[in-house]
């Protein structure tokens, strides 16, 4: 009798240890990410990693709908997470403004997909006086890192990005994969590139 109350109360410890194990692999979950839809106006910036989670997953903004930020940029990639964008990312910001910011920090793999429009108005009184610096840019990759992937931008995309020096797109890291443009970028300013 004596061996079987031992077995037992091992096997009990076994469960213990199973029940232990796998709570702890539900509480990691809110690490893996999600993919997730923006179907609401949202007047915040939001970076993937804290919105998305850690893993890969796709940010969908869909048509009509517009995500702004007053100030840097309005969406940070910087995590593996992908991007479809049919509705409209605005920043506020008039002299340091950027629409979407892939932090290669560390290397990236993602694919971005513009469908819809990415807006930089600038400096306030910029149409008076087309010199006015700012460091405005729609999409700007930067880092040490490389980013993986393609960047679309489709026939029904638009770029347009205000001030002196500004960038419709600027490519500051290593990038591995295809940049087709088929949508219109627009860049105002003195010195200012597509």
């Amino acid at each position: 009798m004596p061996s079987f109350l031992c077995l037992t109360e091992h096997r009990s410890l076994s469960l213990k240890a199973l029940f232990l194990s796998t709570s702890i692999l539900v509480s990691a979950s809110p690490l893996l990410a999600q993919d997730a839809e923006i179907s609401e106006d949202r007047d915040v910036a939001l970076d993937t990693s804290s919105f998305l989670g850690l893993s890969p997953a796709l940010l969908t903004l869909i048509e009509d709908v517009t995500i702004s930020a007053p100030s840097g940029p309005v969406i940070t990639v910087n995590g593996p997470h992908s991007l479809s964008l049919a509705g409209t990312v605005q920043s506020f910001d008039a002299t340091a403004g950027i629409g979407i910011f892939v932090d290669t920090t560390t290397d990236i793999v993602s694919n971005i997909q513009v469908d819809g429009a990415i807006i930089l108005n600038g400096p306030e009184d910029f149409e008076l006086d087309m010199t006015l610096e700012t460091t405005n840019a729609g999409i700007l990759f930067d880092g040490p890192g490389t980013f993986s992937g393609d960047l679309t931008l489709s026939n029904s995309g638009s770029i347009s990005v205000w001030g002196a020096d500004s960038a419709g797109i600027l490519v500051s890291s290593p990038f591995v994969g295809n940049i087709d443009i088929d949508g219109s970028i627009i860049v105002h300013g003195d010195r200012a590139v597509g």
